[in-house]
């Protein structure tokens, strides 16, 4: 509250009350109005009292009817005052103070009464803007939400402006998200027969369904049902028992023959019907007859026995029932037999088990007529008979007489001399007539070696004949070819390689030269070889080879990344080693260059990147981006051009053959800018008369432009703006009228040259 210590000036007032004139200071004007010699700040009369309560307030600024009261009934003349300066003709009780540019300030009146002055509180006057914030809104997609008279059904901050109760400007804002639906699959199996209830749908048929499900967020949700339906399972079963026993199965348990049904659940969850026909078998019995000889064991299954008589097993049958065997056993008894047997000295007399030559009394054991043991005796004599059995040979030209036979040529005879107790000699003679044999031998010797040949001596080539008595006594001729071999001297000429030692046969060496190598051939004679022997100088090759200081040098066995003199042996053509000497010097390395690691650049704009060199032997340059494609081959890299953060690296080598290597990171600042005026006049004869943009170069085109007004009508819209010199603007008129001075709202969608788009909203004010 603003307080007055001085009387409130700027106003002359003459003021008549029951005939008499007043007059009354005007402070603050330098003027010494009432003529009491003082001028205003010094003079007492300009003290007011207060600050007094309006004794009304109604009304609303925004709606242009706001209304300040002080109504005394004593006052003699009012003065109202802005931010402390008089407001000219404003000297009722009352002021009415509407929406303009300006209004708005600090407001009081004074009451002037008879001999005073009373001034009022301050009422403090804004224009408020009421901003509401609604929070995150979702909707489904595919539809839309009414904000105000907008109808939004994409994803974004949106603003609109209608009026407060007051009638000042409520600037509501929230945000869209779009919800997308959901598809869930069920797949549920049911019996025949059965229903199934899907979200308020009876089912009894397989097929595949679907139902829209509304979700808590009010979308819709998918659901999809492949449902399959199971048949009852009906079966027939057939089962046989034992007498006695029991059979169980379901809810059927009894030991009576019969046909019986049963429930039995399924994996499905859907009962199968099994029809049972129960079949009950008696035991069954049956009878053996059996005989076994005398003395013998009866062996039947499980029974051994030796008694004669009846005997029962218990068996178990193919389905399982008890089955009884009854055998009745009989005994067979024994016989014996006596036989004379005669047979000739020599001979041997055979019967079943019974091989005998010498007389005597003899048993053995038969099978009878019933198949038991029959004891046979035989009394064996033995008379006197001689066999002669020979192979005879002869040479061709002799004569057999032995016998009683007589014969030259090759066969078998026989002849039978009688003898005494009726046994004859029987002589067997097979005559073998044996020829005259030939055979050759071939044979090689050294020379000066002697062939022994049955008693020849011979050291010469040459067919020696020789004849010999066979095995049998006969003429057998023997011919030899002999073969001397002389003595063989050769020429041969092998290289080998220096260090290398050379071996052949018995012969070590590691120098070159002629030798004499003694040979053994096939036959086993000496054979002389003089080898002429050459041997191949070792290559020797030095090589001198460079790397970068940090790299490695590796060659054959050779690993080192320090520079000195190394070794290694390699093959060469002829199969010897080379031995090649490796002089390393390693390459200390420049200073290289020097590039930023990161450098931002604005979007549309193009990069220069320079680089220092801090070595003058670099001589060859490569930039790559990062897919390592070439973008340059020169040292400095300009004019270089990106819409999305990426990388470049730069690759330098120096006179030594040493690489140097640096990447420089770019980060594209995609911060657009444009200019949004926020206030225009249609009426002024500037150029600030139309609503136009100012962008940069990044914008490639403005989308879309839409102005509402406070109550969200749409009454300005341009899409598709391309050709920003062609593009005047708004002019600020609606249906081709201006449009009321005030504040509007704006929507405008830029594309920008990535491809990206960039949303604004403000207001507008129009004056």
């Amino acid at each position: 509250m603003l307080k007055f210590t001085k009387k409130i000036c700027s106003i002359i007032m003459m003021l008549s009350i029951i005939s008499s004139v007043y007059a009354q200071e005007i402070c603050d004007n330098g003027i010494d109005d009432d003529n009491d010699g003082l001028i205003d700040m010094n003079d007492n009369d300009c003290e007011c009292q207060g600050p007094v309560a309006f004794t009304l307030i109604t009304g609303s600024i925004c709606r242009s009817n706001l209304v300040l009261q002080l109504n005394d009934p004593e006052a003699i003349a009012y003065q109202w005052f802005k931010d402390g300066i008089a407001i000219p003709d404003e000297n009722e009780f009352e002021l009415i103070l509407r929406e303009s540019p300006g209004v708005e300030g600090i407001y009081n009146v004074v009451v002037f009464k008879d001999g005073d002055c009373f001034i009022s509180e301050d009422y403090a006057l804004t224009i408020p803007t009421y901003n509401v914030y609604l929070g995150e809104v979702a909707i489904c997609d595919g539809d839309s939400y009414q904000f105000g008279n907008f109808s939004i059904s994409t994803s974004g901050f949106f603003q609109n402006n209608s009026p407060a109760v007051d009638g000042c400007d409520s600037i509501t804002s929230l945000d869209i998200v779009i919800e997308f639906p959901t598809i869930d699959h069920i797949s549920e199996t049911i019996c025949e027969g059965t229903e199934y209830d899907f979200y308020g749908e009876i089912i009894t048929s397989s097929g595949v369904y679907e139902k829209f499900i509304p979700t808590v967020d009010g979308c819709d949700s998918t659901v999809v049902l492949n449902l399959n339906t199971v048949n009852e399972v009906r079966a027939t079963k057939e089962v046989t028992i034992c007498e006695g026993e029991n059979y169980e199965f379901g809810t059927i348990s009894t030991q009576n023959p019969g046909t019986y049904e049963t429930l039995i659940p399924n994996p499905n969850g859907c009962d199968s019907l099994f029809t049972i026909t129960l079949d009950v078998l008696n035991k069954s019995f049956a009878t053996l007859e059996a005989e076994i000889c005398e003395g013998e064991t009866f062996f039947y299954e499980s029974l051994a026995t030796e008694d004669e008589g009846l005997h029962e097993l218990v068996y178990t049958n193919h389905v399982g029932c008890d089955s009884i065997l009854q055998i009745n056993l009989t005994i067979l008894k024994s016989d014996i037999e006596y036989r004379d047997e005669s047979i000739c000295q020599g001979d041997t007399f055979e019967f079943e088990d019974i091989s005998e030559t010498t007389s005597g009394e003899y048993r053995t054991t038969l099978v009878n007529s019933f198949g038991c043991d029959s004891t046979i005796v035989i009394n064996l004599a033995v008379g006197t008979e001689v066999i002669i059995d020979e192979t005879i040979d002869i040479c061709q030209g002799d004569n057999y007489d032995s016998y009683g036979i007589t014969a030259d040529t090759q066969g078998f005879y026989e002849n039978r001399i009688p003898g005494s107790l009726g046994c004859d000699t029987i002589i067997s003679i097979q005559l073998n007539v044996h020829q005259p044999s030939f055979s050759n031998t071939d044979a090689v010797i050294c020379e000066g070696d002697i062939y022994d040949f049955h008693g020849i001596f011979a050291s010469e080539s040459d067919v020696y004949e020789v004849v010999l008595a066979d095995q049998f006594g006969c003429d057998s001729t023997v011919t030899l070819n002999l073969e001397v071999e002389s003595t063989q001297i050769g020429e041969a000429k092998e290289t080998f390689c220096e260090g290398d030692l050379f071996v052949f046969m018995d012969l070590e060496t590691y120098e070159e030269g002629v030798y004499e190598v003694n040979l053994t051939s096939e036959a086993g004679c000496d054979s002389i070889v003089r080898l002429e022997l050459e041997m191949l100088p070792l290559n020797r090759e030095t090589r001198y080879m460079t790397i970068c200081e940090g790299d490695l040098f590796e060659y054959e066995d050779i690993i080192s990344y320090e520079d000195g003199i190394f070794e290694t042996y390699i093959s060469n053509e002829n199969g010897c080693d080379s031995l090649i000497t490796i002089e390393l010097n390693v390459l200390s390395p420049g200073d290289g260059f020097e590039i930023p690691d990161t450098i931002e650049v604005k979007l549309g704009e193009y990069l220069d990147i320079f680089p220092v060199l801090n070595d003058a032997s670099l001589n060859a340059f490569i930039w790559y981006d990062q897919d390592l494609n070439v973008i340059s081959e020169s040292r400095d890299l300009e004019q270089y051009y990106t819409l999305n953060n990426t990388s470049v690296t730069l690759f330098a080598i120096d006179k030594g053959g040493c690489e140097f290597q640096e990447t420089v990171y770019i980060r594209v600042d995609k911060d657009i800018d444009v200019y949004i005026p926020n206030v225009f006049t249609p009426t002024s004869k500037t150029d600030n008369n139309r609503f136009t943009i100012g962008y940069a170069p990044t914008v490639e085109s403005i989308e879309r432009v839409i102005i509402m007004d406070r109550w969200g009508e749409l009454i300005y819209e341009a899409s598709g703006i391309f050709n920003f010199q062609k593009y005047k603007g708004w002019d600020g008129t609606f249906k081709n009228e201006k449009v009321p001075d005030g504040v509007y709202t704006y929507m405008i969608d830029f594309k920008i040259i990535d491809g990206s788009t960039l949303k604004k909203t403000g207001t507008i004010t129009i004056l």
